[in-house]
């Protein structure tokens, strides 16, 4: 569930030249190493596990970027993207790699080596907060029922939180719950439009993505010809095993 008319403002006030590239993401979520559990693209030589940079300068934080969920992208973006995607390139690195469009989508705006700009979070429901951008879980009574469909209980046995009903997490019951005076979301936006460094996720466009088989034999992806997507798969960079794949 999404806020648009908050959402709205906050991307007018990040407004980029047209031709610019980048993404908004929500600040909660976290860069994390491309791909998700076992099928990750780690650096040339790296060892899963390994917190260090390797002699070889391939440094961990180049492997990088924040899932979308959700993810915005300027028209600079989508016009650089658009040939891969009539080619089926975010369908084609989720199945590569295993992952939803979520994961995915990170794999992708990590080769095209887009900047990305902090929103305010997308927090999960129950929390609703003034200056979140919208719920995640809506819809979902399946997690509802896990997380809070008995009360919660002390060690002495009182009640300190109460089941939710049925409908909590409905997207009628949030979109009410977003409609009440006191989540009204804060008028003062003028810290998200500064251009902060602290609004902008660190380390997202640096050199990963040169560093993978892909790259060295297809090249920089906006490069690309129309109708031809070249899939990374996992083995075209490093996932640890020991011996490096890689020349450099």
């Amino acid at each position: 569930y999404l806020r648009k008319e908050y959402v709205a403002k906050l991307l007018a006030g990040l407004q980029p030249p047209p031709d610019f590239p980048m993404a908004a993401i929500p600040y909660n979520q976290i860069p994390r190493i491309i791909g998700f559990d076992d099928r990750r693209c780690y650096p040339p030589y790296v060892p899963i596990g390994t917190t260090r940079d390797d002699d070889k300068n391939n440094k961990h934080d180049q492997f990088l970027y924040p899932w979308g969920m959700p993810i915005f992208y300027s028209r600079g973006a989508l016009d650089i993207m658009s040939k891969g995607y009539r080619a089926n390139s975010l369908v084609e690195q989720c199945a590569a790699f295993d992952v939803t469009h979520d994961v995915g989508n990170a794999i992708l705006n990590w080769m095209y080596g887009l900047p990305a700009a902090m929103l305010p979070p997308l927090a999960n429901l129950p929390a609703v907060r003034d200056d979140y951008i919208g719920s995640h879980l809506a819809g979902r009574d399946d997690m509802r029922e896990r997380m809070r469909g008995k009360e919660r209980l002390n060690r002495r046995g009182r009640v300190i939180a109460p089941a939710l009903p049925e409908d909590f997490f409905s997207f009628y019951g949030t979109h009410e719950r977003w409609m009440l005076e006191r989540n009204q979301y804060p008028e003062d936006l003028q810290k998200w439009w500064t251009g902060s460094e602290r609004h902008w996720f660190p380390n997202v466009t640096t050199d990963g993505f040169r560093r993978t088989l892909t790259h060295d034999r297809r090249g920089d992806p906006r490069s690309w010809p129309e109708g031809v997507w070249h899939t990374m798969e996992i083995s075209d960079c490093d996932m640890g095993g020991g011996e490096g794949r890689h020349p450099w």
